[in-house]
């Protein structure tokens, strides 16, 4: 940030957070790394699922 300058506002859609808790979808024992993990499938679904309810998206399985 460089000085004498503020950051601007951020519009309240942008600033919501959702909290996604593993454990409440019955997925244990993940670190930082998530997309290391041998579960990563496990965590990438509950992402996307998070994301198709926010944003009402369609997704297809390969």
């Amino acid at each position: 940030m460089l000085l004498g300058r503020r950051r601007p506002k951020l519009p309240d859609p942008i600033r919501k957070v959702d909290p996604l808790l593993l454990p409440v979808y019955g997925i244990r024992g993940n670190g930082h790394g998530m997309i290391y993990e041998n579960n990563s499938d496990d965590v990438l679904k509950v992402v996307l699922d998070w994301l198709i309810r926010l944003e009402g998206l369609q997704y297809r399985r390969h």
